[in-house]
């Protein structure tokens, strides 16, 4: 008789350890989201990028040195499926596009999509 009063509380606790599982990592992804991948930042971020401070952080830090952190003040959107594809609209009325597969690495690409609609390349 004992054998079975064990199981249920086995049961009880698998499923208890499973839902805390599964809440900490959906927990720990929109926190990853929120402030690396911006979604959050989105809609709490109100300062609009210039195209002096892209210029300014290209200088400073060269192409290959840029990172999404550098960036990651200002109001943009997740455009992308599959990649991340950041799109900054700069006070100008261009827009700034950081692109790569991973935040954990620098982006790809990087390039400004101006008001004529022409492509300028930053980090081919």
């Amino acid at each position: 008789m004992k054998k079975y009063r064990v199981l249920p509380a086995l049961f009880l606790i698998t499923f208890v350890v499973i839902i805390a599982v599964c809440l900490a990592n959906t927990l720990t992804n929109n926190k990853l989201r929120s402030t690396t991948n911006g979604t959050d930042l989105i809609t709490k971020s109100s300062q609009t990028l210039s195209l002096d401070y892209v210029k300014q952080i290209v200088n400073e830090k060269g192409k290959d040195n840029v990172s999404w952190e550098d960036f990651g003040d200002f109001k943009h959107q997740d455009v992308g499926s599959g990649n991340y594809v950041y799109q900054y609209e700069l006070e100008d009325g261009s827009s700034l596009f950081l692109s790569g597969t991973s935040l954990k690495y620098p982006p790809r690409y990087i390039f400004i999509v101006d008001a004529e609609n022409r492509r300028i390349d930053i980090k081919p």
